[in-house]
């Protein structure tokens, strides 16, 4: 049922789950939210307007971190000028093979070409549900590889800036 809740979500959002446990995902060593059926069962609530959301938070005591996200769906990047800089959350359906590139020589630094070291990255495709349309990501390596090296069909990916 989380396709469902996926596909059912929007920008802003908040959701609150009860009764999840988390657990190694089968046949792999990735954790996931397991939500319960039944014995306790779990429930996933989707709490409407930002007024709303802050009241239930400060009802029970919780409080953000002050993060400004730039949320945008697919159908929304189309009218936003060159180089904006924008967040995303979407589904992995196409990725494409690893390739490698020789780093750009630093300034000051002289590396014969041949020991110069090598940067990653792979072609990946992203779908939401606001549109037909795939947003291409060229995704490198950077700081988190572990993310890189374990990126599969159908994962959710959150791109932040």
């Amino acid at each position: 049922s989380c396709p469902k809740y996926f596909r059912s979500a929007h920008v802003g959002d908040m959701i609150i789950l009860h009764g999840y446990k988390i657990g190694k995902a089968k046949g792999s060593d990735e954790d996931e939210l397991r939500i319960n059926p039944s014995s306790p069962k779990g429930r996933i609530l989707r709490v409407g307007t930002q007024a709303h959301q802050m009241r239930i938070l400060h009802d029970v005591g919780v409080t953000l971190p002050n993060v400004s996200y730039r949320f945008r769906d697919i159908d929304t990047l189309l009218d936003m000028p060159d180089f904006s800089l924008f967040d995303f959350v979407g589904v992995v359906s196409y990725i494409r093979h690893e390739e490698r590139e020789r780093m750009a020589p630093r300034e000051g630094l002289l590396i014969p070409v041949k020991e110069q070291p090598f940067c990653r990255y792979k072609w990946i495709m992203l779908r939401d549900p606001s549109s037909a349309f795939e947003l291409p990501v060229q995704l490198f390596t950077g700081s988190q590889p572990e993310v890189f090296d374990t990126v599969h069909l159908n994962d959710i990916l959150c791109l932040t800036n």
